[in-house]
């Protein structure tokens, strides 16, 4: 029996979009430029809880006042690609 994430969601409403995904990982990038800055529990936190979220070509752009992220959806898995904190 394959355990589920603790993130798995089926629906998540992007910017007018519906989105499904059925779970949120992180890229090599991620792991190894900025995973150090912003931890991983910040990074849910603004996936699920931001409300501005807007596509940039295939990826998806995720802001909220004190960080910037984006993340790829690939057959149903979000994949986190980078992290910032944005300047105070």
């Amino acid at each position: 029996m394959k355990r589920k994430s603790f993130y798995s969601i089926k629906d998540f409403y992007f910017a007018g979009i519906s989105i499904y995904f059925s779970s949120i990982q992180k890229t090599h990038h991620y792991k190894e430029g900025h995973e150090k800055y912003v931890s991983w529990s910040e990074v849910i936190e603004t996936v699920l809880l931001s409300k501005s979220r807007r596509r940039k070509g295939n990826k998806i752009v995720i802001e909220n006042k004190k960080y910037y992220i984006l993340a790829e959806l690939k057959d149903k898995i979000l994949y986190i690609i980078n992290a910032k904190r944005k300047a105070r």
